[in-house]
């Protein structure tokens, strides 16, 4: 018995009599209903309720409790009062019941009772309901006419809330309270739920770590510990710890240091061991934009003249008269830095001091640039700036050729396909986008909404970063490909100071030429961005903003709610048509009566249907275009489509645009044809192709299309 709480016979006499009325208004609540059921068979909440079969004396409590109090009926009383949970209540009333000859139909309520109350904590979970809106629900459920009472009454029970005191778990250090989660036991966690026959040869992850504000105001700022497992399906980040205070972690050392011990402690004894097997650990990269990666390196800012990781470069007030705080990086040419320098702190002008993660971490080979914030946040929006917002001195666009852009992006909202979660807004408010917006901009509308509208030096220029990032996406791609990314890249940051002069030339401009040396070692681009990581800072807020002065106790409660609920993880990768028509277009050898025709078809979370959003696809032998209908016949999956006879590229940049998957597409055939499912390679972006001729930029040019193709592709499942 936990000395947390008294004994029964311990307890006040007020104390006594509550809980003797709470157990004899829940054996009156059942008493009731039995009545109501016994009479009316037909009564359609009876499934809902556990009948009682015999009597529950509680009387017989208050004439025992100055007797010996550890036979069995006091036993369970005193077990009601130790857990102060309501749930358990019911349980003690129920199991009392079943022990005093309650019929076999019994053990079957409680058991679909049990199946209930799962699936309402699922559901909370899964709505984030707080505990007053649970507590609502709870009432109501409770209440006539649905009588369930095998609910607890408190939503503490039913969320399965923890009653230890967390605050014993939080340490005060680096200016502020941080609260460790772990590391070692949240992995293994996750290991456990996979199959033996499912789990990696050794266990591969990231981390990251960056600031937040935890409220609309105010300068309180979290800032999590988060990591992920990169070689299963489930690579959802987990948070290893949290700390929050004022401002940033004073020492990254004190913040780093319950996380760099467990990592050790794993690579010391050889990796996780799992029941008898030993998985070595291996650390891919460390995950951070510009601010948080200097802070956790432990070396000064990184728009200080020697704030570059990657190399030796050496920056400078800017000279231009309205600039003059800016620094600049104008040197193309650098040394580079090696790990081995970087670990013995060899340059005093660089380092502020050791960094926690070295011991384990390469920390320039495996410490990427970002590229959310270096290219779609940082250079891409720079770029937006100049030319849309005026700044760095640049001659804004025109109002008549902003309001083009608007347009245009107003047509492209009707074109986006579903794999987006976000759709292009009015370019005038390219100051609010959010980076997957951004990174849409430049990845796939950017050679549609531009062309015509910037100059051609700036069109481009800009097509020469849009090319580059594309190429850089690909799995393993070729060296050769990787010399031309490199050299394209040089010619960006060059033409860079050339068409938008000195002040220009920021941190961000500077490490793009650093990005295709990470390729290399990292592999594609996106694979370590930072978007997961950014995904699920919210939760964070979600789950911790109820109390301000308990942010941390909220969220360890939360996230262990969570995990009392939490479903094993799996990739849902099955093709499931949907949406069926009878009167779709069929080619003449295909008749109706020899198929089921569909609307749509998902291959996993890859949408294809034959509305104009999603309709367009490229297929294994390089031909694109557009479902018309989509047929099952027998066990095959069929596509009835029209396809473009006439495919050219948009843009030359060294490359041109069909090299990067960037078709100007003419001559939509009115042929249907049928292709296998399992022929299709991706999904395209279909655009409209606006006119070139001056004064007409508005019209749309009838039958011409831009096509992108997606950079993920479509993976069929086996058959």
């Amino acid at each position: 018995m936990s000395a947390k709480f008294k004994k029964f016979a311990d307890l006040s006499a007020r104390h006594r009599r509550r809980i003797l009325a709470r157990i004899r208004a829940r054996k009156e609540a059942l008493e009731v209903h039995n009545v109501h059921s016994s009479s009316d068979e037909s009564n359609p909440f009876n499934d809902d309720v556990i009948h009682e079969t015999a009597p529950f004396n509680g009387d017989n409590v208050l004439t025992n409790q100055n007797n010996e109090p550890h036979n069995e009926e006091n036993n369970e009383i005193v077990a009601i009062v130790e857990n102060e949970q309501l749930e358990n209540n019911n349980n003690a009333i129920v199991n009392d019941v079943g022990e005093r000859g309650g019929e076999g139909g019994e053990d079957v309520e409680i058991e679909r009772g049990d199946i209930r109350r799962r699936a309402l904590h699922m559901a909370f979970l899964k709505a984030r309901l707080n505990h007053t809106q649970v507590k609502c629900i709870l009432d109501a459920l409770r209440a006539p006419p649905f009588n369930m009472q095998f609910l607890p009454m408190d939503p503490r029970s039913m969320l399965k809330t923890p009653n230890l005191v967390v605050t014993n778990l939080i340490s005060h250090t680096a200016g502020g309270e941080f609260l460790h989660l772990g590391f070692e036991d949240i992995i293994l966690k996750k290991l456990v739920s996979i199959p033996a026959d499912q789990l990696p040869e050794n266990v591969t992850i990231d981390f990251s770590t960056d600031g937040g504000q935890l409220y609309k105001t105010g300068s309180l700022q979290f800032w999590p510990i988060q990591f992920r497992i990169l070689n299963i399906d489930d690579k959802r980040p987990m948070i290893s710890g949290v700390f929050i205070g004022e401002s940033k972690p004073s020492n990254p050392s004190q913040f780093f240091n319950p996380f760099v011990a467990e990592v050790m402690k794993v690579i010391n004894q050889g990796g996780l061991i799992l029941q008898d097997r030993v998985l070595p650990l291996q650390i891919k990269c460390f995950i951070a934009d510009a601010p948080a990666r200097a802070f956790a390196l432990n070396h000064y800012s990184h728009n200080s003249a020697h704030g570059c990781h990657k190399c030796k470069v050496v920056g400078h007030r800017c000279t231009v008269q309205d600039f003059r705080g800016t620094e600049v990086f104008l040197s193309i040419d650098n040394d580079p830095r090696t790990d081995d320098e970087y670990r013995a702190m060899v340059d005093k002008d660089h380092h502020k001091g050791e960094s926690p993660l070295s011991p384990f971490l390469d920390l320039v080979s495996k410490t990427p640039v970002e590229i959310m914030h270096l290219v779609y946040i940082g250079a891409l929006k720079k770029t937006l700036d100049a030319v849309i917002g005026g700044k760095f001195g640049f001659q804004r666009l025109s109002g008549r050729k902003i309001d083009i852009l608007d347009s245009r992006m107003k047509l492209m909202r009707d074109c986006c396909p579903s794999d987006f979660n976000r759709r292009p807004e009015p370019m005038s408010r390219y100051s609010k986008f959010k980076a997957t917006q951004l990174r849409q901009l430049l990845l796939y509308t950017g050679p549609a909404v531009f062309r015509n509208v910037l100059g051609n030096d700036h069109y481009r220029h800009l097509m020469l970063l849009h090319a580059v990032m594309r190429l850089l996406n690909r799995e393993n791609p070729p060296e050769e490909l990787l010399l031309f990314c490199e050299a394209s890249l040089r010619s960006y940051v060059t033409l860079c100071l050339y068409l938008y002069k000195e002040q220009y030339m920021s941190y961000n401009i500077h490490c793009l030429l650093h990005i295709v040396d990470d390729v290399r070692g990292l592999g594609p681009i996106d694979s370590y961005s930072a978007f997961c990581y950014e995904n699920s800072m919210p939760n964070f807020r979600d789950l911790a903003t109820h109390r301000p002065y308990l942010a941390l106790q909220q969220y360890y409660k939360r996230i262990k709610e969570k995990d009392q609920g939490e479903q094993p993880f799996h990739v849902e990768n099955q093709i499931v048509t949907s949406k069926k028509r009878v009167a779709g277009p069929l080619p003449i050898n295909i008749l109706p009566a020899m198929c089921e025709q569909f609307e749509k078809v998902s291959i996993g979370s890859i949408i294809l249907s034959t509305s104009r959003r999603d309709s367009c696809c490229i297929l294994r032998n390089s031909e694109i275009c557009v479902i018309r209908n989509i047929i099952r016949v027998e066990n095959d999956i069929m596509l009835i489509v029209t396809k473009f006879q006439q495919l050219s590229s948009l843009y030359e940049v060294g490359y041109t645009s069909n090299i990067v998957g960037v078709f100007h597409c003419k001559r939509l055939s009115n042929t249907l044809t049928a292709v296998s499912l399992r022929d299709i390679e991706r999904k395209c972006y279909r655009m409209p192709l606006w006119s070139n001729v001056e004064g007409r930029e508005e019209e749309i040019v009838e039958n011409e299309y831009i096509c992108a193709t997606m950079i993920t592709p479509i993976v069929m499942p086996p058959h």
